[in-house]
């Protein structure tokens, strides 16, 4: 490998990117934004949850969360809008705090990805690429990068096929190595990726975001609808784990008795010894 250093800026590698990932930026965020600002009680959780949640963000170094809910319906939709609403609490609030988030969409249409793909795999592909998008504006103006590259082809590789998630999985690792000192990962829905075949990718990304260097401080929030066999299988002894298996008592109307809403929470991720956000 050369020892030329390599120097880009984030202006020359978003506009190198766009072609590429902006059309993985559009998940299914925006129909649960609606429905959550129809609904209050849809961001409330059980206590347990709750109190799990604020020892996570308040962490004073990176740490990892993973709420399992339950295989139910109504309670699949409240965890996707509490994914949401704290994605963009954390952006919006006094001190906003880096965060990308990724949560599927209904359907990925065959021009987005090919129609010989499994649903696990065109949900891969928009988690990875949609990842890579969100994070690329969060690098610093200027940056030497080698011995990571973010030349044309490392883009051009991204063509929206199976073959291409290695690509960008290398380009995730690449990315965040200079992202900013401070980011939250909320990852929603994540066992509708999971399959025989996806399930490696998943474990390599997983263990990409807790491999982040001690500048970084890196807030991973993984939500599933049942067990994971990629978390399972990845996370450490030490990531907390909530269970939100109660939320399958809940009825509709008022959330009950021993419920906490995420208003409450108050995210507020301590800089620990990460420092300051990019220039």
């Amino acid at each position: 490998m050369s020892d030329i250093m390599v120097s880009y800026t984030r202006d020359d590698i978003q506009k190198t990117s766009a072609p590429f990932l902006k059309d993985y930026l559009k998940d299914g965020r925006s129909d649960i934004l609606g429905a959550a600002d129809r609904s209050a009680s849809d961001s409330s959780l059980p206590d347990e949850v709750v109190e799990k949640l604020a020892a996570w963000i308040k962490s004073p170094s990176s740490a990892f969360l993973w709420v399992e809910g339950p295989v139910h319906t109504p309670a699949e939709h409240q965890l996707s809008v509490i994914a949401v609403l704290l994605w963009r609490q954390l952006l919006s609030g006094k001190d906003p705090i880096p965060c990308v988030l990724f949560t599927p969409k209904l359907e990925y249409p065959a021009r987005e990805v090919p129609d010989s793909t499994s649903r696990q795999e065109r949900v891969l592909i928009g988690l990875l690429y949609s990842l890579a998008g969100q994070l690329v504006p969060l690098l610093p103006e200027e940056l030497d990068a080698a011995p990571h590259r973010f030349e044309a082809q490392v883009f051009e590789n991204l063509d929206g096929s199976v073959a291409s998630v290695l690509a960008a999985l290398d380009l995730i690792e690449s990315l965040l190595a200079h992202g900013p000192p401070n980011l939250v990962v909320i990852l929603n829905r994540l066992q509708v990726a999971e399959c025989p075949r996806t399930t490696p990718h998943l474990e390599r990304l997983v263990r990409l975001l807790m491999a982040c260097d001690a500048k970084r401080n890196v807030k991973g929030l993984f939500i599933t609808q049942g067990s994971s066999v990629a978390l399972a299988g990845t996370l450490d002894d030490l990531t907390e784990k909530a269970d939100a298996g109660r939320m399958a008592q809940a009825g509709s109307g008022q959330p009950p008795k021993g419920w906490t809403s995420l208003g409450n929470l108050s995210p507020s991720v301590s800089e620990g010894p990460a420092g300051t956000r990019p220039k």
